[in-house]
């Protein structure tokens, strides 16, 4: 899925997702990266989407090692990146 993400093949991702797949927070990663505004949005509507957003958000912060917390419902979840 996260190939066909990373081609914009939107497509395919639904398909994928319809068969039993389940996209992820690297899904979500290189849909953004490539630009892919129509498949990102769908991604994000799916049911449990928001999650995704959150998920791709820590993923980022955790790379790249900025972050020590993130907003998250109103709770401030902290990383512990040591």
């Amino acid at each position: 899925m996260s190939a066909a993400a990373q081609h914009g093949d939107l497509d395919m991702v639904q398909w994928a997702y319809h068969n039993g797949l389940f996209p992820t927070a690297y899904t979500v990663a290189v849909a953004r990266q490539g630009g892919h505004d129509r498949l990102l949005a769908w991604l994000l509507d799916l049911p449990g989407g928001t999650s995704l957003a959150d998920e791709y958000a820590s993923f980022w912060a955790a790379h790249r090692g900025h972050l020590r917390g993130l907003r998250q419902d109103r709770l401030l979840v902290v990383l512990n990146l040591s």
